[in-house]
């Protein structure tokens, strides 16, 4: 699972206009534990572009100063694990 928070505030200018500011966005990933995935490795798609990366040793990330907007992170070493995981038949009873 992971978190992502986002925040957005808005400014007023010197003519009293407001003006969206920069955002930013967090990315946590952790186990059902609450055990960070540290230095596991990511893709974002931000809102100023493409970045890969690696958590840091709380299994988070920073990305600030950013437009505000959508904003997209995946996981592949993760992905991948779950993609290869199946669910075990259940046993039949006779």
């Amino acid at each position: 699972m992971f978190r992502v928070r986002r925040a957005q505030v808005d400014a007023v200018d010197s003519q009293g206009a407001v003006q969206p500011c920069l955002s930013w966005i967090r990315l946590r990933l952790v186990n059902d534990e609450g055990e960070p995935y540290s230095g596991e490795s990511y893709q974002a798609t931000l809102t100023n572009g493409a970045k890969e990366d690696k958590l840091d040793q709380n299994g988070g990330s920073w990305h600030r100063y950013i437009p505000p907007g959508q904003c997209q992170a995946e996981f592949s070493k993760i992905l991948e694990a779950v993609e290869r995981w199946q669910v075990p038949p259940m046993e039949t009873k006779t």
